[in-house]
């Protein structure tokens, strides 16, 4: 088994941390002493708690998502590329350490206004633009104002069952309808905007 990285180990402590006692009144200190290091060794890693913040969230839901966006081939067919975003979605709604992850960011972020500005400005705007950017690529060819309509609604589609998610919790039954009602509803924003895209399960 490979060694976990210091890295790895200090984001392990500052989740549990940050979700046992919350994440304005944890310090760097204390995250430091978890690890068992000194405080600025930690600020060798991370420059601030906000840096850990944006760390966690780059190992879980919206790094991965734009990890798996940058990967896809530049000639996937429409079909493909939308089914690999929406399978790329539901494999992180279905992974529990990241719903554990997202639930604790969102929750912090309501009390933390500069947090939220940050997790918005550098995490979900540009997992939005990503989505949104891939979508409008598979609508190549459909006039321009449908297109860009489609893929705004889709993007708003997702993260509001993404929030629906977070708050029934660790309940797979109902995460796997919430995950059949957005890809539903996927499906009916295209053909409401005739969009002639064949999506999977058409």
């Amino acid at each position: 088994m490979t060694p976990m990285s210091t890295r790895d180990r200090i984001l392990d402590a500052a989740l549990q941390t940050f979700a046992e006692q919350g994440f304005s009144r944890t310090s760097m200190r204390e995250l430091a002493a978890r690890v068992q290091m000194r405080a600025p060794s930690l600020y060798n890693h991370f420059a601030s708690k906000g840096e850990i913040m944006l760390a966690l969230l780059e190992r879980s839901g919206p790094g991965r998502m734009a990890r798996l966006i940058e990967g896809l081939p530049a000639d996937l067919p429409a079909e493909q590329l939308i089914e690999a975003v929406l399978e790329g979605l539901f494999a992180l709604w279905r992974d529990p350490q990241d719903n554990r992850s997202m639930r604790l960011v969102c929750a912090e972020a309501l009390h933390d206004a500069a947090l939220g500005q940050r997790l918005e400005a550098q995490v979900f705007r540009h997992e939005r633009d990503q989505i949104k950017g891939l979508l409008l690529r598979a609508a190549a060819g459909t006039p321009e104002a449908q297109a860009e309509q489609w893929a705004d609604l889709c993007v708003a589609l997702a993260f509001a069952h993404r929030l629906q998610l977070l708050l029934v919790g660790e309940q797979p039954e109902q995460a796997e309808a919430i995950i059949r009602q957005c890809r539903a509803q996927f499906r009916q924003l295209a053909r409401w905007l005739d969009l002639p895209l064949g999506l999977p399960g058409d």
